[in-house]
């Protein structure tokens, strides 16, 4: 259990620190970089240890220690943190700061401030205050909540106890709102525009609004509902009113406006009455008068008034009346007569026989299957099973003269036709001739053109065709067809096709298949389907599975070739041109191509692709390339390079042995024993005091023993020279004889110019007691010294001069001049004592007892190395003491001072250049300190003073200022805070507590809000003492709450409510009303109400009354009465008097000027002069209507599956929709013939007939077959055949079986079996044919495309071939082994052993087996091994960047380097805790590290210096 409290500690923490620490916003204060590196980080940031960091820079002050305390001083801003008890942060350029304490978890305090915010956050308060939008919250326990925004003269007050109570007000908008869930909800508001109320109750809803012209109100209730609304512009008034009770047995519901009225009773019984007159409608009856009357009785009786009317008496008689004839019809006969023709009937059987006669045209039908029509041009006889029909067609051979008279040809299977006779009339018309078409019983057919025979068929067996292209079929056996040029035939047992270009012949029976096909010069020949062969003139090919051989002769610029590809199986695959292999592959071990571009596979262990700029192969366990310059070979654990450019490089690798480096400069060797060996060759400048300049080549030595445990430098010149260094001499004559040397450096002999010669070097005369030497080999042509332990004991002599040290008892350089003047005995004595500089060490058998030191700018006294130190640096003014150093020590210069006692007290002080301000800090083990003073230019007074005290007792600060005082104080025991800003006092105790206050000017308080948390409110305007009351105030308006009575009284207005049922309203500019729930209501000029018994609205004089079973209303021009089951209402207007009469809930009638509407029980009536109709609900329909362009009816039963319709446009009449029969005539009017079209249709069974207009036509006998004709689209299916056809101009689509056909006759063309085969080809402008073929849902396919074509087998899964833009690409994969071949690249894979890609010049390589991959990508490379924890490395040439690690990210060795960064790079092991070197070129920085800051060295703008432990002990120049 104290696991899991720990763990819910430290989250709580986390997450409430987190983001009270964070200063997004306020990052102006901090515009450094937060990451250093190389010599930036070391001029910074010189403590950088496992549990201390310490920065220290101009300006820049900062402490850390275990990520558990931090203190930064910064030119903008101060910061402490103890994490995660305290944090504080205070700006330098503003007022801004952030205050966090956490004394115990779970209890915390924040205080944020700044000019536009002040921010509290607490574990039980949170408050805000924005200056910028004048907004005050504060949320207590997450339970009470208040909030003032706004300016004072439209603030909003919010204020809630969550999750019941809610109220706010806006008293300068006269908006107030309250609710207590779920006992109310309140809201009103009173402005000049608008006076709006609403309240709502759990069974009572109410809501007024009113305006200057306009008023609306409305309620409802589970028993009623009320709405009304008012509206006056421009002198005119208009209203509607909204009354209902949705109830039983009263279902009621009432509508009206200034023009209309409606009343509906029990959903059934309803009257309308408006301008255009009324009507009244019930069940089983309507009246109507709109103007006429239409009267209906359900069922018996329909009658119409109007000109157009009808009078029905049904089942007997139906008639109906129009300008162009009479209709009329009972069960026994049918009759109907026109201007042009007349139609009678009876259809009683057994004398079933209906007649149409026109003038020229008559048709007959008796017994329904036996019909005949004539006319001039064509008739028909269909006696079943006899069939004959003939129609007049042209001569042929005047077909050519009269063109203009040639009609379309009858489609096949037209039986009944209409024709308008030859469109040309005159006496030079063409002689007409006859086509005749018999048939008997659907088994002979025969089709005959004047005295010639057309076809002949005798189905299903014989079906011969004459003429142009004839034909002969002998159903199974034999089929032929043919024309001028060609002939076919086929049958069971062959197939045979003869054009003049070509001929083929088949066999299709096994096991004989056979097929032949020529065209004279090439033959092609199939046996048994799969063995297929073809021969020509340019070579042959065999294809008998599983051999493959084709032959091409071609002609060549070079003469003819004989090209031979060969493949078996699949397996084997090889190419010969004029008998020489060119490639060959036994998949999927072997692969071979000949050529200087080729390739040799052995797969999986050989690669090799020849290419005529280098050689590459490779395999899972080596890899070579080589090129003009470059050479790599890397054999497991071998690695070599060679790089033969001017400035290459080579070397070898046998990890982990040793390693080898060579260019033509220097050389390096690295073994397993930690011996490094280095040499390197250059030229060196020397300049002679003569002015002479010349160059010396030298070579350097370097032997080193894990890195500088023990090391060994040497430079030795590689000519004779007796050349050595002395001073610069003042006179010419002063020069020794072979000594005349004044500088060496390095330099490259070709950039050696006149114009750029090197500034002499000054070096040290005598005996030099210094930290730093300028005796390096950098500067000399003869150096050798030796070092251990790195460097802290060391020896060296460079040309003339000498150095010695022993860390920390010595150090020393001399000349050959001065060799008389040291005095060194090693392990116990070494003096140097020459004016003004002395020098004295004593340590007996290396133990140090006693050193001094005095130079003119420096003195040092040590005794027992630590245990005194006494230090003076007087160039720099300083002095400093040490006592058992690092406990105790004291400093003390112009620019800083401080003093430490560790571990019980550290303190540091900063001082400004004007030597009066200063910045100090001190810290205790229980507390932490701060002071800060300022001075502006020539003030002898502070410009701002800040200072702080913290520790887990108490807190506090201040920042004063001439212009400004601030401060703060907090006991975390018993948690109380005091803050002052300005004049504003702030104080808070137990969170609970809480004042804000005014400092008036005798430095007294005056309260403006008092919290005494949830008991005590109080502030200038209101006062709470919860929860019995809260009353607010601002001089004109007020508010009063409690359990009990709640009072509101604004603009006048005084709202009161006792114990939430009694509520009343008063007040010089209020209308008084009183409420008592549930009973008694009242609205002066609103309402009375005294439930359940009376309602009444409106004013008094024009008041609605309503009770349970009555209702009465009055206006000056209407009446609205109810008196149980009876209705009545009248309203007299300018245009009459509309009425209603109802007797629920059967009978309802509206009266509406000439318009009538009534309900008589299901039967419906209405009439108007333009419009009548009666209707029984699902049994009959009658509508008919008047329009300018003549009368309309409709008629219809059951369900309108009978029906009859008539128009001044046409006629139509089914039954049982159409199913049975069908007539339909349509035209631009009833008096233009040319324009109408009729169509019919006549259905016995399965056998259709029917005529459409133009030349549409269906014949159908399902489920044989189905014909249609319509224009130019003709279809035709035979169903036992799966046969469907479609044509459409030239253009064909259809169903043959299984396979889907569609064309378009020209170019287009597609053949589709679902699942199993696709073609889909079209012709481009050029003719040429594009397209796709595909089997097996596209898996198998041949594509051709404008640029070029695929072919794939199993989506390219087994192989593929493409050839775009004169461009081939081609794969072959087998199981897993894939091979591809592209334009700039070509891919390798087995997996799971790898994965090779190129592609230009990116590079993608993965090893499964290994977790490896390697990828690069115009100079990005990334690779590793074991997902990268093994090996790593990435290089971006773009941000000049590589990491390279070695073992988990950096735990046995990594490597990293920054271009940007002055060349930074840095390696090191255990990310840097075991050892770490860093080198930054461009600032002249390297540091090397073991065990972080146990031991470093640094070289720094030419300063070597070496620390223990973090503590400097020697250094010196380089």
């Amino acid at each position: 259990m104290k696991v899991l409290n720990y763990i819910l500690y430290f989250v709580l923490s986390a997450a409430i620190v987190s983001p009270l620490a964070a200063r997004d916003d306020w990052s102006d204060l901090q515009p450094e970089p937060e990451t250093y590196y190389g010599s930036e980080k070391a001029r910074k940031v010189p403590v950088d240890a496992i549990f201390w960091v310490m920065e220290d820079w101009e300006g820049h002050y900062s402490n850390q220690l275990f990520w558990l305390y931090k203190h930064k001083d910064y030119p903008r801003f101060k910061s402490t943190r103890f994490f995660p008890f305290y944090y504080s942060l205070d700006s330098k350029i503003d007022e801004r700061n952030s205050f966090f304490a956490m004394p115990v978890p779970g209890l915390f305090y924040h205080r944020r401030y700044d000019s536009d915010e002040t921010r509290i956050n607490s574990t039980f308060w949170i408050s805000r205050v924005d200056r910028r939008t004048s907004k005050i919250w504060d949320l207590y326990f997450f339970l009470f909540y208040s909030s003032e925004e706004g300016p004072d003269n439209d603030r909003d007050y919010d204020h809630a106890f969550f999750p019941l109570y809610y109220g706010g007000s806006n008293p300068a908008r006269g908006q107030s709102y309250s609710t207590l869930f779920p006992l109310y909800y309140y809201e009103s508001q009173s402005s000049a525009n608008r006076d709006y109320f609403s309240f709502i109750f759990p069974l009572l809803f109410y809501e007024s609004s009113a305006r200057p012209n306009a008023e609306d109100s409305f309620h409802f209730s589970p028993l009623h509902y009320r709405s009304y609304e008012t509206n006056s512009s421009s002198g005119n008034t208009s209203y509607s009113s909204r009354t209902g009770f949705p109830i039983l047995p009263i279902l009621y519901a009432n509508r009206e406006t200034e023009n209309s009225s409606s009343t509906n009773l029990l959903t059934v019984f309803h009257y309308s009455e408006d301008e255009s007159g009324w009507s009244a409608i019930s069940p089983l009856y309507l009246w109507e008068k709109r103007p006429n009357y239409s009267v209906r009785w359900l069922p018996f009786y329909f009658h119409d008034t109007r000109d157009d009317g009808y009078f029905h008496i049904p089942p007997l008689w139906f008639s109906d009346s129009e300008p162009e004839g009479d209709t009329n019809f009972s069960l026994l006969h049918y009759y109907s007569e026109d201007q042009d023709s007349s139609i009678f009937g009876f259809p009683l059987i057994p004398i079933v026989y209906a007649s149409k006669s026109e003038p020229g045209y008559s048709r007959h039908n008796l017994l329904t299957v036996f019909y005949w029509d004539s006319s001039a041009d064509s008739s028909t006889t269909f006696l079943p099973p006899y069939y004959h029909s003939r129609e007049r067609i042209q001569s042929r051979d005047m077909q050519a003269r009269a063109a203009s008279y040639k009609s379309e040809e009858l489609p096949p299977f037209r039986s009944v036709n209409n024709p308008r006779g030859n469109p040309v009339v005159g006496s030079n018309a063409p002689p007409a001739e006859f086509e005749d078409h018999y048939n008997i019983a659907l088994l002979m057919d025969w089709k005959t053109r004047g005295d010639s025979m057309e076809r002949f068929w005798f189905a299903p067996l014989y079906f011969q065709g004459y003429g142009e292209d004839p034909y002969t079929y002998l159903v199974p056996l034999y089929f032929q067809t043919s024309g001028p040029d060609h002939f076919n035939s086929w049958g069971l047992l062959h197939y045979y096709d003869r054009t003049a270009e070509t001929k083929s012949i088949l066999f299709p029976l096994l096991p004989v298949l056979y097929a032949y096909r020529t065209d004279g010069s090439t033959r092609k020949t199939n046996y048994l389907t799969i063995f297929y062969t073809r021969d020509s003139e340019d070579g042959y090919l065999r294809f008998l599975p599983p051999y493959y051989h084709s032959h091409d002769i071609v002609t060549e610029a070079t003469g003819v070739v004989r090209k031979d590809h060969f493949n078996i199986a699949l397996l084997a695959n090889w190419n010969e041109t004029n008998d020489e292999l060119n490639d060959f592959f036994f998949a999927p071990l072997f692969f071979w191509k000949e050529g200087e571009n080729g390739y040799t596979h052995v797969v999986p262990l050989y690669f090799e692709d020849r290419n005529p700029e280098r050689e590459l192969n490779f395999g899972p366990a080596h890899f070579f390339r080589k090129d003009e310059t470059t050479e790599y070979l890397w054999v497991l654990p071998y690695y070599s390079w060679i790089n033969k450019e001017e400035s290459g490089s080579s070397g070898n690798v046998m990890v982990p042995l040793y390693f080898n480096y060579e260019d033509p400069v220097k050389n390096y060797h690295v073994n397993l024993g930690g011996i490094s060996l280095s040499e390197e060759s250059l030229n060196v400048r020397v300049n002679t005091v003569t002015g002479e300049t010349k160059a010396v080549s030298v070579l350097d030595t370097d032997v080193g023993w894990f890195y500088n445990l023990f090391s060994y430098s040497a430079r030795i010149p590689l000519q004779e020279t007796d050349d050595t260094r002395v001073l610069a001499p003042e006179r010419r004559e002063e020069i020794p004889e072979g000594s005349q040397i004044l500088s060496v450096e390095t330099f490259d002999p070709d950039d050696l110019g006149t114009d750029n010669q090197p500034e002499t070097l000054e070096t040290e005369e005598g005996v030099a007691i210094k930290k730093d030497t300028s005796i390096n080999r950098d500067n000399s042509i003869r150096f050798s010294g030796w070092s251990v332990l790195f460097g802290l004991f060391a020896r060296e002599t460079a040309d003339t001069r000498h150095h010695a040290r022993a860390l920390p008892l010595f150090w020393l350089s001399w000349d050959d001049a001065s060799a008389d003047q040291v005095t060194v005995i090693p392990g116990a004595y070494m003096s140097y004592d020459e004016a003004p500089n002395h020098y004295f060490v004593l340590f007996p058998l290396f133990l140090p007892i006693y050193a001094s030191q005095e130079t003119p700018d420096y003195s040092l006294h040590s005794y027992g190395l630590f245990l005194y130190l006494d230090e003076e640096d007087r160039v720099a003014e300083r002095t400093e003491t040490s006592i058992v150093w690092p406990f105790y020590n004291s400093y003390d210069s112009p620019a800083e001072s401080g003093s430490r006692l560790l571990p019980v007290y550290y303190s540091k002080r900063q001082k400004d250049p004007d030597g009066k301000g200063y910045s100090e800090f001190s810290l205790t083990p229980l507390s932490y300190s701060t002071e800060e003073k300022s001075y502006g230019p020539g003030s002898s007074e502070p410009m701002q003073e800040r200072s702080g005290f913290y520790s887990p007792l108490y807190l506090s600060g201040e920042v004063r200022s001439p212009a400004s005082h601030s401060s703060w104080s907090f006991f975390p025991v018993p948690f109380y805070y005091s803050g002052v800003e300005n004049n504003r006092k702030t104080q808070n105790l137990l969170i609970l507590g809480h004042r804000e206050s005014t400092i008036q000017d005798d430095q007294s308080t005056e309260t403006d809000h008092l919290r005494l948390f949830p008991l005590f409110f109080y502030g200038r305007d209101y006062h709470a003492v919860f929860p019995l009351y809260y009353y607010e105030s601002d001089g004109e308006d007020s508010s009063f709450i409690s359990p009990v009575y709640w009072s509101e009284s604004s603009g006048g207005v005084s709202e009161n409510r006792l114990f939430w049922l009694i509520s009343w309203t008063g007040g010089e500019e209020a209308e008084s009303d009183i409420n008592i729930l549930p009973l008694f209501f009242y609205a002066e000029d609103e309402h009375l109400v005294l439930f359940p018994l009376y309602f009444g609205f409106g004013p008094s004089e024009s008041r609605s009354h309503w009770g349970p079973i009555y209702y009465y209303e009055e206006g000056p021009s209407s009446l609205d009465m109810l008196i149980g089951p009876v209705y009545y209402s009248s309203w007299d207007h300018k245009e009459g008097i509309d009425s209603s009469f109802h007797l629920f809930p059967l009978v309802f009638n509206w009266w509406e000027g000439d318009s009538y509407t009534g309900f008589y029980g299901i039967f419906y009536r209405h009439s108007s002069p333009d419009y009548a109709r009666q209707y029984i609900p699902l049994i009959y329909e009658n509508e008919w209507t008047r329009t300018d362009s003549g009368q309309s009816r409709e008629v219809s039963f059951l369900f309108k599956s009978f029906y009859f319709e008539s128009s001044p446009y046409g006629t139509n009449y089914g039954g049982l929709y159409r199913i049975l029969f069908g007539y339909d005539s349509s035209g631009a009017s009833s008096s233009s013939s040319a324009n109408t079209s009729t169509s019919w249709n006549l259905n016995v069974l399965s056998f259709v007939l029917a005529d459409g207009p133009g030349d549409s036509f269906h014949h159908s006998f399902l489920p044989l077959y189905w014909y249609e004709s319509e224009s130019d689209e003709t279809s035709f299916h035979f169903i036992p055949l799966l046969t469907f056809n479609n044509w459409q101009g030239d253009g064909y689509y259809g169903l043959q079986g299984p396979v889907w056909v569609e064309s378009d006759g020209a170019d287009y063309s597609r053949y589709y079996t679902p699942i199993l085969f696709e073609s889909e080809w079209n012709k481009n402008q050029s003719g040429d044919s594009l397209g796709k073929t595909d089997f097996l849902l596209g898996s198998t396919y041949y594509e051709r495309t404008p640029d070029g074509s695929e072919t794939a087998l199993l989506w390219r899964a087994l192989g593929g071939y493409e050839s775009y833009n004169y461009r081939d690409r081609w794969n072959a994969n087998l199981l897993s082994f894939v091979m591809v071949d592209r334009d700039l690249g070509w891919h390798h894979s087995f997996l799971p052993l790898y994965w090779i890609d190129y592609e230009g010049n990116d590079r993608q390589v993965l090893i499964p087996p290994l977790l490896g991959w390697s990828y690069s990508d115009d100079g990005d490379v990334s690779e590793g091994l074991g997902l990268g924890l093994l090996w790593y490395r990435n290089e971006d040439p773009a941000k000049m960047e590589h990491t390279r690690t070695l073992l988990m990210g950096g735990l046995l060795y990594y490597d990293r380097y920054r271009g940007r960064q002055n060349n930074f790079r840095e390696w090191g092991s255990v990310y840097g805790f075991l050892w770490d070197y860093e080198l930054e070129p461009g600032a002249g920085y390297e540091k090397f590290s073991v065990l972080k800051f146990v031991f470093s060295r640094t070289r720094d703008r030419g300063k070597v210096t070496y620390k223990f432990i973090g503590l400097p002990l020697y250094s010196h120049n380089d």
